[in-house]
């Protein structure tokens, strides 16, 4: 990521992020009759959500914060609005 977009490690040569994935849409056929999508995420900041590590399966949703700092932040989905595919 260009060096003046970042909220954090302006000096780092790896910018290393999270991010929610937000939407998933599929785009013209690319070469090769392949598939191809584009994906929408928002890049949520420096550290992985609280309860990341003790249960990596957990989802999450934001919250629109606006403020002078950030436009949101994360909140965990409760189980029961899961959707199964």
């Amino acid at each position: 990521m260009p060096r003046h977009l970042r909220a954090f490690d302006h000096g780092a040569t790896e910018y290393r992020v999270w991010a929610l994935v937000r939407s998933v849409n599929p785009v013209a056929d690319g070469d090769a009759g392949e598939e191809e999508y584009e994906v929408g995420v928002a890049f949520t900041g420096k550290s992985a959500p609280e309860g990341y590590l003790t249960d990596p399966g957990k989802r999450y949703d934001l919250k629109p914060v606006p403020s002078k700092h950030t436009l949101w932040s994360i909140r965990e989905q409760p189980r029961q609005q899961l959707i199964s595919v």
